[in-house]
Parts: C-alpha cells; structure tokens; sequence
C-alpha cells in the first residue's frame, strides 16, 4: 500500500497469535465496510458481526474477605456485538462475562476501547466465516475431533485451515470462476483492488434525494463531528467519496478527535479514497 496502514502494531509473546492480530488489523477495513453496507441495506445478508478487544480492568478479587490490592490491571480477550468504531474508539457489547475478578463488567454492558486494543473482527454472511484470525490459529492447534466440535458449537461454515476470509466476491461467480472457495477474497488478495461498489449505486441515489430536500445534510456534522465524507472514507467507497467531492462535500472539516475524511481513509489504508480526496485538494 503506499498509505501505511497504522493499526497493525502489537507486541505479545505468542509469534503466530502475534500475527495473527496484527492481519486482523491490517485488514478491519474490509469488516468495517461490511458493516457500513449492512447499515444502510435493507437486504443485507450479513447474519453476524463481531469484534475481538482487549478488555482491561481492575483486579476485584477477594482473598480471605479481603480485596486483592494487586496493582497491574486484568486483561481478558471478549468478543463483542452491536459494534461501532469512529476511526479511533470501539464500542459494543460485551457477549460474554469476563473474568469474574473483573467486577465493574459483565455480558450485554457496552465498553468503548482505543483501536489497538483490536485483536480480531468477524462477520458471517449465510453461514460462511469471514475474518476470525485468531479463530483460525487456535482451530489449527485443535485435533480433527476438537475442531469438530468447536465448529458445531460456533454452527458457522470456516474457511480451510489457514485459510482466512476477508470478503465476499459478489462478482466471481459471473466472470467465470470454478469454485464456491473462488467466490470469496481471501487474505492473500488484500492488496488487489477489492470491488466496493457492492451498494455504491443506491447510496448515492438516496444521497440525493436527502440533499435535495436538505442541502446542508452534505456538510452536516453528527455528535462526533462527523459529516458523510467522513462516513463513507472511514467505510472505504471511494464511488460515493468522488460523488459527494462533486457535490461539494467539505473535506477540509474535522471531528471530534481533529481527524479530517483523509485522515480516516489513511488510518484504515484506503488507498482508493486517498487517490480520490488528492484530485480535489
């Protein structure tokens, strides 16, 4: 890329699982391109959606009736649902109960963390897995047996081991290809030009009807100081980043965190958008 993209930093003491996260980093563009589609879709087929933090809190263990004064916070590793993330922050809910030291937190409570607390992202569509790279190493450690029953627990369809999937190809089938597997981009293809022109078209139909009834809906910004441009480059759609740059979108205005639309699109590695944000400059 000649963006860096400069999520995928992490230090652990595991070498693959090390990995591991920082190729969920690197690539939480495409989970969160997903998600942006699904919002806006009505027929979306995305069944699930999740994301994988490093959840740190206070040690709230008692030991002979007295609370553990132990210094260094607890880390667990939580899955959570109902996911956003502005450029910076996660938030969700948490799926499961942590630790039970960890006092002040519990399934179904939403926690907000900085982005490099990131350690995997997954979504499904139909049964099929996409992401899930630390799934993946921990599957591959397991027997034939165990993975077994991992599987049907999870009651999702994953990718051959070491194999990770990080989008559906909508077009593959139609340009002639063999297989299902050939149907979806995998790992390996993140530096190809992905297609994301998946619901292009009928966002920036229902874009223009909104500007036409409310002009200042291009440049308007929400509670966290973001306008569309700074939706959809953070989502990745450089179509719709080109057709709000026409219609005179701003991209000179910031958020809440001082981030302007570009500043998004290079924090996530969005090449595509940066080329089109740079013809306006």
């Amino acid at each position: 890329m000649s963006e860096k993209n400069n999520l995928a930093k992490f230090a652990g003491e595991d070498p693959e699982m090390q990995i591991a996260i920082e190729k969920a980093r690197e690539s939480l563009r495409f989970f969160w391109r997903e998600l942006d589609w699904a919002f806006s879709d009505p027929n979306s087929k995305l069944f699930a959606a999740y994301l994988k933090i490093q959840l740190k809190g206070p040690n709230t263990e008692i030991i002979d009736g007295d609370l553990n004064e132990e210094k260094d916070l607890l880390e667990d590793y939580m899955w959570l649902t109902g996911c956003h993330f502005d450029g910076r922050n996660i938030t969700g809910l948490l799926m499961h109960d942590p630790s039970e030291r960890h006092g002040l937190y519990g399934s179904g409570v939403e926690v907000s963390v900085p982005v490099i607390q990131l350690y995997d992202w997954l979504y499904v569509i139909g049964k099929k897995v996409y992401g899930g790279f630390t799934v993946n190493v921990s599957r591959s450690r397991q027997s034939t047996a165990e993975r077994k029953v991992h599987d049907k627990k999870w009651g999702f369809s994953f990718p051959p081991l070491n194999k990770v999937r990080i989008a559906p190809n909508r077009e593959g089938l139609s340009k002639g290809a063999k297989s299902k597997t050939q149907s979806d981009f995998f790992y390996d293809h993140i530096q190809e030009n992905i297609p994301e022109d998946y619901r292009s078209k009928s966002w920036m139909k229902e874009t223009l009807v909104e500007l036409k009834g409310d002009p200042e809906f291009l440049n308007g910004q929400s509670e966290t100081g973001c306008t569309l441009l700074h939706g959809q480059a953070l989502a990745g759609n450089a179509l719709t980043v080109e057709f709000l740059m026409k219609k005179g979108a701003d991209a000179t205005i910031t958020n809440n965190y001082g981030d302007t639309p570009r500043d998004l699109a290079k924090i996530m590695g969005w090449d595509n958008v940066i080329k089109v944000l740079d013809k306006y400059e």
